[in-house]
């Protein structure tokens, strides 16, 4: 995720990670040059989870900072979230095409059936 002077949001944030059935393995944020406190205020909202990472990008848009958050990622799997939007712990995360373009492109990394994948992504999502 990217913020970017999001203090304001970041205790709801918190929260909605935390009422997930599956807690992140890691969380990787991009700053783009916040000024209100918000670094500090994700470090203490966020300092039960164990991998939480912080990059310093000042003047990053929304875009860049999600590339570079993601980039930096360790995970397979990642879910791409802003600091304000709801995360709702029933909704789905993948669905549809989306998830059959997601299983083809990592039953090849894998090294399984495209098939084979899809299942496993299901698996994941529940």
């Amino acid at each position: 995720m990217t913020v970017k002077n999001e203090a304001h949001v970041l205790d709801r944030l918190a929260a909605d990670v935390r009422a997930q059935t599956v807690k992140p393995d890691e969380i990787v944020v991009t700053d783009g040059g916040s000024t209100d406190g918000t670094v500090e205020r994700l470090r203490e909202a966020l300092d039960e989870f164990e991998d939480v990472r912080v990059i310093s990008m000042p003047g990053a848009n929304i875009a860049a900072g999600r590339n570079r958050a993601i980039a930096e990622a360790r995970g397979e799997v990642v879910l791409v979230v802003g600091p304000g939007a709801p995360i709702k712990s029933e909704a789905p995360v993948l669905a549809g095409p989306d998830l059959k373009a997601i299983a083809a492109a990592l039953a090849e990394r894998w090294g399984c059936s495209k098939r084979e994948a899809y299942q496993r992504l299901l698996e994941m999502e529940r």
